[in-house]
């Protein structure tokens, strides 16, 4: 996984749960994630999960047909038939569909080292 899409998604959520499809699109609005796949985007939330960094709050324990159901959904939304990135500009975000996460204890600790790493010396 790369470092940096990992600190970018714990930037997000280390004050406030977002979901999925609002953490999406702020890596490519405002964090530069230009082309970031909604897949590859995805299977780094996954990652995440698994590694205990991150934990979904609504829904606790969302289902592999959950996230299908929601990833088909945001998809929609940006009217796209497979994961290549076009965020629409100023149309808001997608926030009403899939699932909610937000940053562990373990996750905030990542996030407070990767701080601590890159501030000028």
């Amino acid at each position: 996984m790369e470092e940096r899409l990992d600190f970018d998604i714990l930037d997000q959520l280390v004050n406030d749960h977002e979901s999925f499809a609002i953490i999406h699109t702020d890596l490519v609005r405002v964090y530069g994630h230009k082309d970031l796949d909604v897949d590859v985007f995805l299977r780094t939330l996954w990652h995440m999960l698994d590694e205990g960094l991150i934990r979904s709050k609504n829904p606790p324990s969302p289902s592999k047909a959950d996230w299908e159901k929601s990833r088909r959904a945001y998809l929609r939304w940006l009217r796209l038939p497979s994961g290549k990135v076009q965020v629409p500009r100023g149309q808001g975000y997608f926030e009403d569909m899939g699932p909610w996460l937000e940053v562990t204890e373990k996750g905030r600790k990542r996030w407070q080292r990767l701080v601590a790493e890159h501030q000028p010396q």
